[in-house]
């Protein structure tokens, strides 16, 4: 490749079960609104996918276009 990256390596998302995304998921329904959880896990501190790929491009570990073409914006 000519990259200068060796290997693979994995970017994570993780959704932390607060209890505040809780009562979004209880107060919802049938019908789970995914945009308002998105919204509170980020107010809790998660990152999207796309954020952990943006730190590893921070830190020289990989490229932007490969973050861009392996996550989608949130």
């Amino acid at each position: 490749g000519g990259t200068g990256y060796k290997g693979r390596m994995a970017i994570h998302e993780a959704l932390y079960f607060t209890k505040e995304i809780r009562q979004i998921i209880v107060r919802s329904g049938v019908e789970v609104d995914e945009e308002k959880i998105r919204i509170q896990a980020k107010k809790d501190g998660s990152k999207s996918l796309r954020d952990s790929g943006i730190e590893k491009v921070m830190l020289g570990l990989t490229s932007i276009e490969e973050v861009l073409a392996s996550t989608t914006e949130e």
